[in-house]
């Protein structure tokens, strides 16, 4: 933020009283802070000398302004907005390059089991400690046992001998990263007999899960000059959790990058086992650097050229030696997935390079993008194709899980077009959209009929935001298409395990959904708590400025003062532009 800063440590001199902080709104602070502008170089030309001032250049970046006198403060100052952007500039590359952000809907539940973040809590369950060992070897056990089905990274051969080298697991870091990520899975889907009597409440599962989180932050503290495949596993497995907090997400995944570089991990060969075991983890790494990319937690790719396309040749996970025969599936299964992100990965680049405003340009797009995913359903293999559907378990769930994240991707790219469906390709862009999360419902439906502990409600969370945020259209085809959505989707989450836990993802899950329908049965009712509710706020607005809650006092960003270094938005070249009055010295800067 651009400041002219008058006081008396650079010899300015401005009578008057202490300066006041300015009431400022806080969507015009949050605009601020996003707004982010690049001025082309003619714009930087200095303000002509006045007989009320003068300019003088010191060197190339510091500047002497010397103003005569205080009444031609507001004159200078307005020179000093004249120097704009030229109207005239059209192309992208001459003038403001900007990116055009769609929030993706919880994307963070993509990858993550439970993206609630799990609060820190002064309990302790106290038998932890002593089950501990117990705890992570089931969670060890269930890991090969379930998400090797889906995600090998390592077969389950390569973790047995791992597993069984290790002399005390509840110093291990990768040991402890398992249990970490695993444990809420192990507690609500296969509650060892030793914890039958534990009362089912999830606040003993994010206890759990937060002391294994300072367990395994601990024990990967000494580990972090040590680069070698199980750490950069383990901080893998730490950053699909929501125990961590995002900055930290992005230390960890700096780490996990580093470490593979150093190791020299990238997927341009397989010739062994080991090395394609470095393949999955590379791959493994890109997801995560993935999730974090579209969830806003980094600007741009630490593992890959955002705008190259190297990662194409890359090879991606294929079957090994090692595999059992459903991890060989697996193995074929994240390859297509792979696949279907990087076409994703692809058609977003270029949606970032074309202005939204042009609706030739956006129409075309997205009808490249359906092409491309009905493109790469056809080159699937013919055993992961819906019509190969047979009585074999391993392969049905294949299927299933190949077609859910067709319906997710094709989702997430039509959601990047979706606005007011003013026009007839936006309204059949959202139609398909909606039909996407409601066969992605079925399928989870499917999935949990296969294997119930095959839940990830994540899933089934992104789906319903999505639908929750269409009934607000006027067209009664789509709400009906989406109230039908988020009806199936309140029969499966209400079958699930996780509801005997109160788990929070689930509960609030039901409760939006439950709320939403209701506001369409009582519109009436709704209005006229939306109209108290406006009359409240606009009532509590002077109260809101002037009472701090406690927890301000312990963060000084948030302490009312800090306000007062937050200029109020301005569309102008000087809207961040802040004064000191103080009383010292002459005029000038």
């Amino acid at each position: 933020m651009s400041e002219l800063i008058l006081g008396p440590h650079n010899g300015v001199c401005i009578k008057g009283k202490k300066p006041r902080r300015p009431k400022t709104k806080k969507s015009s602070i949050h605009k601020n802070e996003q707004l982010d502008t690049v001025l082309p170089a003619d714009s930087a030309r200095l303000v002509p000398s006045d007989d009320n001032w003068s300019i003088e250049q010191i060197n190339d970046s510091e500047y002497r302004i010397t103003i005569r006198t205080v009444r031609h403060l507001t004159a200078f100052i307005r020179a000093l907005m004249t120097p704009s952007i030229p109207k005239n500039i059209t192309s992208a590359s001459e003038g403001v390059r900007r990116r055009c952000v769609v929030t993706l809907p919880h994307i963070n539940f993509h990858g993550e089991l439970y993206q609630k973040a799990c609060l820190l809590t002064n309990s302790e369950w106290t038998p932890l400690c002593s089950v501990l060992p117990l705890l992570l070897n089931d969670c060890v056990q269930y890991v090969m046992t379930c998400l090797n089905r889906c995600y090998p990274i390592f077969p389950r051969q390569a973790l047995r001998e791992w597993y069984t080298s290790l002399t005390d697991p509840t110093k291990d870091p990768l040991a402890l990263s398992i249990g970490l990520f695993y444990v809420r899975h192990v507690f609500i889907h296969h509650l060892p007999i030793e914890f039958q009597s534990v009362k089912h409440d999830s606040r003993i599962i994010n206890s759990v899960q937060a002391k294994l989180a300072q367990l395994a932050r601990d024990a990967l503290a000494d580990c972090f000059d040590e680069p070698h495949i199980h750490h950069i596993f383990a901080l893998c497995l730490c950053n699909m959790t929501a125990a961590l907090t995002i900055r930290q997400k992005v230390t960890y995944h700096a780490m996990a990058v580093r470490m593979a570089s150093t190791l020299g991990i990238t997927p341009l060969m397989a010739h062994d086992p080991t090395t394609e075991i470095h393949n999955r983890l590379w791959w493994f790494l890109f997801q995560i650097d993935l999730f974090l990319y579209e969830s806003g937690a980094i600007s741009c790719s630490m593992l890959v050229q955002t705008d190259g396309d190297t990662v194409l040749d890359y090879i991606r996970p294929a079957p090994c030696v090692l595999d059992d025969p459903d991890e060989a599936v697996a193995a074929c299964v994240w390859d297509n997935i792979l696949k279907l992100w990087l076409i994703r990965r692809q058609l977003l680049q270029k949606f970032e390079r074309i202005d939204p405003s042009n609706e030739q340009e956006m129409s075309t797009l997205c009808s490249e993008a359906i092409k491309y995913v009905d493109r790469w359903t056809q080159e699937l293999p013919d055993f992961l194709k819906l019509e190969s559907m047979s009585t074999d378990t391993i392969l049905d769930e294949a299927i299933y899980i190949i077609y859910m994240e067709r319906c997710t991707n094709l989702g997430l790219l039509l959601h990047q077009f979706v606005g007011q469906p003013t026009s007839p390709w936006r309204r059949q862009a959202l139609e398909i959209l909606i039909d996407c999360c409601n066969e992605c419902v079925e399928a989870r439906s499917s999935v949990l009929l296969l294997h119930a502990c095959n839940s990830w409600p994540g899933d089934l969370r992104r789906c319903s935001e999505m639908l929750l945020a269409y009934l607000q259209y006027d067209d009664q085809k789509l709400i009906g298409k989406a109230y039908a959505g988020l009806n199936r989707i309140l029969e499966v989450v209400k079958s699930m395990a996780e509801i005997r836990w109160q788990d929070e993802i689930c509960m609030e899950m039901i409760k939006n959904i439950e709320h939403a329908f209701f506001t369409l049965a009582n519109p009436t009712r709704n209005l006229n708590n939306a109209e108290v509710k406006s009359d409240l706020k606009k009532r509590s607005i002077k109260m809101s400025n002037h009472m701090y809650e406690g927890v301000m006092m312990f963060n000084r960003n948030l302490q009312p003062r800090a306000k007062y270094y937050r200029p109020a938005g301005s569309d102008d070249s000087l809207g961040k532009l802040t004064i000191f009055e103080n009383g010292a010295g002459p005029l000038q800067h």
